[in-house]
This record gives C-alpha cells, structure tokens and sequence, in this order.
C-alpha cells in the first residue's frame, strides 16, 4: 500500500476550492443581466452612478431604445473594467461635488479671515493710543485712543469705505471629487458708525463672482453672490475687545458638465447643464486682547467661533436627454474655531502712519464630516442613489501681511495678502485692498 503525502494532498485540496470558487464566481456574474465593478469608493459619485446604471440597465424598456441611455447600456454590457470606470465618472455627478465645495468655501461675508475681518483689524489699528499719538509726537500731552483730536483720527464719527477682494485657488483631483481652478473676486462697500466713542457699528454690502474650470475639459461652474453684513466692535479698554458679525447671502449657480462617451462605432458628446440657488447665513463672535511689546512691535492674540449655514435648491439637469441627473437639495453646516496672532509696527513718517502687520491663523472645522447627496437620472425614478463629498479639512493655518497708511481726516488705505496653509487637496490664497474715509 502506497502510502500519501500529506502535504502534497492538502496542496491539491486547496487548489480545488479555489477553481470552485472561481466556477461559481464566474457562473453567479454570468447569470446576471448587466454587472459592472468601478474602482471607486463605495460612496463615490462614480461608485453609486455605476449601481444606478445597473438598475436601470436591467430595467430598461424597448420604449428607450435608441436613447442615449440605450446605447450607454449596450455597451457597457460588454465593457472592460477600465471602459466601466471611465463611463461612470463622465456620467457622474461630478460637478455637484465641485459646486458644494465651492460654495461652502467661497469667502464667508462674515469671516474674520476676509473683507469684513479686514475692515475689523484697521478699525482696531487706528484707535491705538501708539497710532493716535503719532500724529502729534511733540504734543504737551498724550491723546486719548477714544477722545476727539482735532482732524487727526477719527475726528468724525461716520465713516465710509471700499474694498476689492480676489481670492484664487486649485482643486487637486480625488477618487471623490474633480479637479478645478478657480476665482472669486468681489466688491465691498461698507460704513460704520462710532457710537460712545468705544463701539462702532457698521454695515457692509457685498458682491462676488466665482468661476471655476474642472479638469474635465467643457466642464465648469460660475456663480455670483450678494448679500449684507451687520458688524460690530466694542472695547472694553484699551486693549481688550470683542467683536461679532452677522451676515446673509444668495448664490445664483450656472454648472455645465461636459459628458464624452467613446461606445466603439458610436461617439456621445453632450452638455448637461443646470442651475440653482444657494443661500448662506453666518454669524462670528470673537474677542481679542493687545499686548505691547519690546522695541516698539504690537501684537494681538484673538479667537471666536464661526457658524456658518448654507443650503443648495434641488435642480435637475437639460441638455443631455436621459443622461442628465436630478439632484437633491443639499443643506451645508460649518461650525469653526479659530485662534489669531498678530504682529504689528507702527512708523510715523512725512505721508502718515505706517503700520506693517502679519498674522497667522489656526481654524478647526468641527463639522468635518461627509455628507450623502442623493440623486437620480432625469425621467427615471428607479434610479436614485446616495453618493458621499469630500470630507472637509478639520484644521488649516491661515498666514498673512497686510499694510495700512493712515492719513490725517481719517483717510486710509491698506492691502492684505492670505495663504490658506495645510489643506489637504486643495491650495488658497487671496488679496484684498481699500480706501476707507470719515465725513
């Protein structure tokens, strides 16, 4: 009796479970109708319109013959991997994922890091008893930061100003999002009003448009904002202040998505285009405190909280036939704090006062989750899905330099550079300059 290796059986026992399972593998993917494997998270847009064009490819109706869709279907009945994948990120929403997080991150109204932030730190610069008295270094006495002076700074109590603001950034490419480049410029003009001589209260209104081109080529997204912002700022003394915002907006959006579809014999190219609504309200509260130092050189040390709520209407897509996708509407909650540091110097020269200043900022976003879209394609309600945005960054840094001249009967002008630091995909920066003058 021939006596058996061991090894060798086991061997041979392993190799038959993996040919069954394999067999039973290729029968189950056989005895379906249409079934196709994206590479994509599972809650990708890319991901979930692969499980919806499976749906609807198994439930398609002779009615839709000879429809984009019909023809989408067919082919990719016999598609690779590669071809699927390609096919679902062009039919994806791809575009939405660019708009919610365009929309979110578009320059807040109320943001202590933009216009009405910037209006807040000149405001806080030219009440400085080191400022005040630079107008007269050889005066019998020193003035007081919230007196009257004689023509010097804020002589009057009514002040007016303009800003324009460009911010710029870059959207790298993710297995959950689209690429794109984009730009927000805006307008800003504002008043505000010395009450009691420690509290100013102002108004600001304020216009942006944005525009982005996604890396997908014959894909874009332009919006243009409006709104109002209600400020204010009170010290407590000479150095301790708080300060709050209160601000709304509206967003009209345009979205074009480009789809190009290479089905052998056949080539689709189409343009799905739609347009929403977006409204956004914010409201920023924040204290901060002066700190003089050696030589000369100022600092500030502040921190607030941020809240920030934005919604985008439901809107379906035109253009691409059965292609296009209805999307629901989308509410976007934003809750950040933030610590500030700023150095300043301030030189009295032959023009006025100069004042350098550079800052550095950390924000941490506490609603750093992502978020379910759910959406289907136009005419078609077996088909609606769930696909899940980027994740926002729960802390960044925001760096920063800005100079201010101030002038005698309250005339100023100053200019402030920002890069947004430790974003995981995504580079920002932005400029801003004004002129601001008392009556």
């Amino acid at each position: 009796m021939i006596k058996k290796n061991p090894y060798i059986w086991c061997v041979k026992y392993l190799v038959a479970v993996v040919f069954t399972s394999l067999n039973v593998s290729i029968n189950a993917a056989e005895s379906l109708d249409f079934a196709v494997t994206v590479t994509s998270p599972p809650n990708s847009p890319q991901a979930q319109t692969n499980a919806a064009l499976d749906t609807v490819c198994n439930n398609l109706t002779t009615d839709n013959s000879g429809s984009n869709l019909s023809q989408v279907c067919s082919f990719l009945s016999n598609a690779t991997l590669e071809q699927s994948t390609l096919i679902a990120k062009e039919l994806s929403a791809k575009t939405n994922t660019a708009s919610k997080t365009l929309v979110s991150r578009t320059p807040s109204m109320g943001s202590s890091q933009h216009g009405v932030g910037a209006r807040l730190s000149a405001l806080r610069n030219s009440v400085k008893k080191s400022v005040l008295n630079s107008f007269l270094p050889n005066a019998k006495s020193k003035l007081n930061a919230f007196g009257e002076n004689d023509g010097g700074l804020l002589s009057q109590r009514l002040s007016a100003y303009i800003n324009a603001h460009s911010v710029t950034a870059e959207q790298f490419e993710t297995q959950t999002e689209i690429g794109y480049d984009s730009t927000s410029n805006g307008l800003m003009a504002g008043a505000d009003y010395r009450l009691l001589n420690r509290t100013f209260i102002g108004l600001v209104a304020q216009y942006y448009q944005t525009s982005a081109d996604l890396t997908d080529v014959g894909s874009a997204m332009n919006a243009n904002q409006m709104g109002i912002t209600v400020y204010s700022t009170h010290f407590l003394s000479d150095r301790w202040y708080f300060e709050g915002t209160l601000n709304n907006s509206q967003q009209q959006i345009d979205l074009k998505r480009q789809i190009n579809l290479n089905l052998n014999t056949t080539v689709l190219n189409t343009v799905a285009k739609g347009n929403t609504d977006s409204q956004q309200f914010g409201v920023y509260l924040g204290t901060g405190y002066d700190i003089p130092l050696m030589f000369g050189f100022n600092s500030v040390i502040s921190a607030g909280i941020s809240y920030t709520s934005t919604t985008i209407d439901a809107y379906s897509e035109n253009g691409a036939g059965n292609l296009g996708l209805d999307i629901d509407s989308q509410s976007i909650p934003s809750l950040t704090s933030l610590v500030n540091v700023y150095l300043s110097k301030v030189f009295s020269t032959s023009l006025g006062i100069v004042i350098p200043q550079i800052s550095a900022s950390w924000i941490h976003e506490t609603e750093s989750k992502e978020q379910l879209i759910a959406a289907k394609f136009v005419n078609n309600d077996q088909t609606k899905f769930l696909f899940s945005t980027p994740t926002p960054d729960p802390n960044y840094f925001v760096i920063g330099a800005d100079l201010q001249l101030l002038l005698t009967h309250g005339r100023m002008f100053f200019l402030k550079y920002t890069n947004v630091r430790r974003l995981r995909d995504k580079e920002e920066s932005s400029i801003i300059g004004g002129f601001r003058m008392e009556f």
